[in-house]
């Protein structure tokens, strides 16, 4: 049996196991944006020129 044959067995017993399971189903259903969790439109990063910005947010 494979790894996942496992894992469902395994499942089948640990309720803690059956949330896992679901748990990774639906993070592999998620996008992953680049821009997650950084501010919007201050960094930049060029790997041509081998450079990095951050532009801080203007004082009010």
């Amino acid at each position: 049996m494979s790894a996942t044959g496992f894992e469902e067995l395994h499942a089948r017993f640990s309720a803690g196991k059956q949330y896992e399971l679901k748990e990774r189903q639906s993070a592999l259903m998620l996008r992953d944006d680049g821009e997650d969790g950084a501010p919007p439109n201050r960094t930049e990063v060029d790997l041509a020129r081998g450079s990095a910005g951050c532009r801080l947010p203007k004082a009010s």
